[in-house]
């Protein structure tokens, strides 16, 4: 697991500075997002880079693990579950995240405020849950 492994550490870090960035816009009211287009936008942006992050990471384990090819980020997760990595609960936690990525970028003429609120405010704490799900496998398999 050599070649991914520094990848995904890598990811890690990435994935960790843009978790500390949307930290700061969680003490912003749920009124000043939804006042503030640019604010929004930049929430939603950045909830979509750490989401691409995390699948971005399930694609590099599964291939580094020579599993199934994946059609999709969904079909990866199960994969990686199937394969230890992640709990069946955290993972249908990250089938949530990547339907709400393919929103984010599929969807975004019609962003949904409230959603994106919804994120920034109760889903942050699953990065880190993702983060040490991976770091433990690692620390097991590596």
């Amino acid at each position: 697991m050599a070649l991914s492994d520094e990848v995904i550490r890598q990811r890690l870090q990435l994935l960790e500075s843009y978790v500390q960035h949307l930290q700061g816009y969680r003490t912003r009211g749920r009124d000043a997002v939804r006042s503030d287009m640019s604010l929004t936008w930049a929430i939603a942006h950045g909830l979509q880079l750490s989401i691409q992050c995390v699948l971005d990471m399930c694609h590099y384990l599964v291939a580094d693990l020579t599993l199934e090819v994946p059609a999709t980020s969904q079909e990866a997760i199960a994969l990686l579950r199937d394969a230890g990595v992640f709990p069946a609960v955290f993972a249908d936690t990250l089938v949530q995240m990547a339907r709400f990525r393919n929103l984010l970028v599929h969807v975004y003429a019609q962003i949904d405020i409230e959603r994106v609120y919804h994120h920034l405010q109760s889903h942050l704490d699953d990065f880190g849950q993702f983060a040490q799900h991976v770091l433990q496998f690692l620390a097991q398999n590596g």
